[in-house]
């Protein structure tokens, strides 16, 4: 497969304050995808799945919003990619950032290859009302292989594959909160349970040093470590992954908001209920780590936050499963809502295999304030004796 090498013209500057913040395109490329079940044989060749892979090199710490016009060779142009939010890190690359496209809204029916694509992009400091303009560069269109992320109890997914609701939103990001730094890891054929697990404990121990876990042990080390143990039911899976994490630092907690009764009992984990799934998904982000499990795949949240009055996540998941070459390579985007009580993972079709089934969290709580006053108090007894000590 080769990649775009050419694309894109992009600077913004923008005033806040003193501040001047400017971002640029390291690169990009374009995708589209071949569907593949979870023995790797191909069902849905050449789908209206499209997909666009940004990095961007970006100053200070704002929230620059990628938009992509498009169109197939030659044919009408689209509003594409609207006002994609890109939390910049205030490192320099924002990493790679994923996003959806639906080659319908360029007139590709599904089925149809798609070799080569005009496209646009811009990356704007404050979102955009109406489509940008500017001369469209012709790029080639690259393949990409997705496994149907079945996994035991996850379910087999249907070969109806659909179509991506993308990102379409106007107006500026709120109450956004982003886990920085959240790891990737490769895995194996239909062993998304266990790669989700081991991000969410690698951010843990990123954050508060786990006691448990050695410094050097990176996320696919954890994956390695519990994917043994992912065997049974779900229950029994969530049991144990919770059993590590325990060991791993005993103040740690897992808790599961089970939507659809789908999980069963749970003996190490906690099992909690919410009035508003998406309220408490909010909520529990600011201070753990969650996973979301929609139709038979279950990923890792980076990011959640408001636009255009919907709800959004930023995720990180493996899509080329037993793949070592493709996969987790880049943070996802996608759209929650809710219908007839039931709350889905974006689609456009209606087709009802997006519906979030589980969300799974964990967390170390941070000590009080008064533990830390305690501590600090402690400290500065045991100085004081020993200073004593030192004057006898």
């Amino acid at each position: 497969m080769k990649r775009l090498s050419i694309l894109l013209v992009v600077v913004v500057l923008a005033s806040t304050g003193t501040a001047c913040f400017a971002a640029t395109v390291n690169s990009s490329s374009f995708w589209q995808v071949d569907w593949y079940d979870g023995d790797g044989a191909v069902y849905a060749q050449n789908s209206s799945w499209g997909r666009l892979d940004v990095d961007l090199n970006a100053d200070g710490e704002g929230t620059y919003y990628v938009n992509v016009v498009a169109a197939a060779s030659g044919g009408q142009s689209s509003w594409a990619v609207q006002n994609l939010p890109v939390f910049a890190t205030g490192s320099g690359s924002t990493g790679l950032q994923s996003v959806d496209i639906n080659l319908q809204d360029l007139g590709v029916s599904s089925g149809t290859r798609l070799s080569l694509l005009d496209a646009l992009i811009t990356v704007d400091s404050s979102p955009l009302d109406i489509a940008p303009t500017g001369s469209l560069w012709s790029t080639m269109m690259n393949t990409l292989g997705r496994r149907a992320n079945s996994d035991g109890e996850l379910g087999i997914l249907d070969t109806n594959v659909g179509a991506p609701a993308g990102h379409k939103a106007l107006g500026a990001v709120s109450q956004e909160v982003t886990h920085k730094d959240v790891p990737g890891v490769q895995e194996d054929d239909r062993q998304c349970l266990p790669g989700s697990f081991a991000r969410s404990i690698k951010w843990l121990d990123n954050k508060y040093n786990l006691p448990g876990i050695a410094p050097e042990k990176t996320a696919q080390d954890v994956y390695n470590d519990l994917l043994p143990k992912m065997t049974g039911t779900y229950a029994n899976r969530v049991n144990e992954k919770a059993k590590y994490l325990k060991a791993a630092d005993p103040r740690a907690v897992t808790k599961v908001l089970d939507l659809g009764n789908f999980i069963g009992s749970l003996t190490d984990a906690t099992e909690v209920n919410a009035a508003d799934p998406m309220a408490w998904l909010f909520n529990e982000m600011k201070t753990e780590d969650v996973e979301l499990h929609y139709d038979t795949h279950i990923v890792t949240l980076t990011s959640v936050y408001k636009q255009y009055g919907l709800d959004w996540v930023k995720f990180r998941d493996d899509t080329g499963q037993g793949d070592p070459n493709a996969g987790d390579s880049s943070i996802k985007d996608g759209l929650l809502y809710s219908v007839g009580g039931n709350y889905y993972f974006a689609r456009t079709d209606g087709y009802e295999g997006g519906q979030i089934k589980v969300l799974i969290s964990e967390s170390v709580p941070e000590p009080s304030g008064l533990a830390i006053l305690l501590t600090a108090v402690s400290g500065v007894a045991l100085r004081l004796r020993l200073g004593s000590r030192r004057g006898k």
